[in-house]
């Protein structure tokens, strides 16, 4: 299948991960796939203000990078589910990186490696 080419948010060439969430905002990077079978998929999703948070929520959205997460969702036999949210002290980001906690989103020359280390 062909990949599409990574935009949104006025990052047409590639990702940035170095954008600045205000109070009550949220980004997200979103990646999926399905394999070639079709019997397995997955769906990594990293987040600054994370939309399916209640703390979030709860704390009125003042501060988004205290409700950070990258969420991996394995779909099909044997699936697997994580979504650890943490809070500001783990969240390091650049033009070229988002890192949260063990896992990250890291663009490299002219690819997207993301690593993933979290408890499901």
């Amino acid at each position: 299948m062909p990949i599409r080419k990574a935009c949104g948010r006025n990052d047409h060439t590639r990702p940035k991960f170095d954008v600045i969430v205000k109070k009550n905002g949220y980004a997200w990077w979103y990646v999926d796939g399905i394999s070639k079978d079709g019997k397995k998929a997955i769906s990594i999703i990293g987040f600054i203000g994370s939309v399916f948070s209640p703390w979030y929520y709860w704390s009125g959205r003042k501060n988004p990078q205290n409700h950070v997460c990258i969420n991996v969702a394995l779909y099909g036999k044997g699936w697997r589910w994580t979504m650890t949210e943490r809070g500001h002290k783990q969240l390091h980001q650049s033009p070229d990186s988002l890192q949260v906690g063990p896992s990250s989103f890291t663009w490299e020359k002219d690819h997207l490696v993301i690593r993933f280390d979290e408890y499901s």
